[in-house]
């Protein structure tokens, strides 16, 4: 098969995953509140949606309204914000939030199958996307309102930009490679051993000076938060 064909076949199996997975999760998160919160929801979600709604409201990342601080993870907080920015009441916010990282989560489904199929070819790559669309543990995940869905989804893009950047590297893949990096800082600050593992192959294949650029982007996206 020619290379657009083989492209044309990922996207179908990538939007059929996430088709699945999203239907289902979206399914569950339209359940009563209580029943979501007792299955899905711990402290933490309560605890970022507040810091959330305290950013929104121009006071600054704090729990309590008060004391400041860092004791969250930043990118999952900030996509919470515009939650607030919207008026959404308490109730509201936490079905937003429920809903925001179970699309997250299926988008991660999609793009784990996408990325098994570059490396092993289709049929793995349906096994994959479709045993993530619809495996209790992983839908639980989606449906927590915090960071691992989105931590997942910004890895697996950091994996198909390490891919795409070694086979053909480019300025503008190395900028967006480097931006992914950061983003995936943000996610969860233990994303840092992906990025460490997968710097020796980038070194390999592409050497020091279009490493150095990747991570010039990288600290250009993590710098205003620290």
């Amino acid at each position: 098969m020619n290379k657009s064909g083989s492209l044309g076949s990922i996207w179908v199996l990538a939007v059929a995953t996430f088709t699945v997975a999203v239907a289902i999760r979206f399914a569950i998160a339209s359940q009563d509140l209580l029943y979501v919160d007792r299955l899905f929801l711990p402290d933490d979600t309560y605890y970022s949606l507040a810091i959330a709604r305290n950013i929104a409201r121009g006071i600054g990342p704090s729990a309590d309204g008060f004391i400041l601080t860092n004791g969250f993870q930043p990118l999952i907080t900030f996509a919470q914000v515009p939650i607030f920015w919207l008026g959404a009441g308490p109730d509201q916010a936490v079905r937003c939030a429920v809903f925001e990282t179970a699309f997250l989560g299926s988008c991660a489904a999609a793009a784990l199958g996408a990325l098994m199929a570059r490396i092993a070819g289709r049929p793995a790559g349906w096994m994959a996307g479709m045993i993530a669309a619809v495996n209790p543990a992983i839908i639980g995940n989606d449906l927590n309102g915090l960071e691992t869905s989105l931590s997942l989804l910004v890895d697996l893009m950091v994996l198909h930009a390490v891919l795409s950047y070694a086979r053909n590297p480019t300025a503008a893949r190395e900028c967006w490679l480097g931006a992914l990096f950061g983003a995936s800082l943000l996610a969860r600050i233990d994303n840092c051993f992906l990025i460490m593992a997968v710097t020796p192959v980038l070194l390999r294949q592409v050497g020091l000076r279009s490493v150095g650029v990747a991570f010039i982007a990288a600290l250009a996206v993590v710098a205003p938060w620290w």
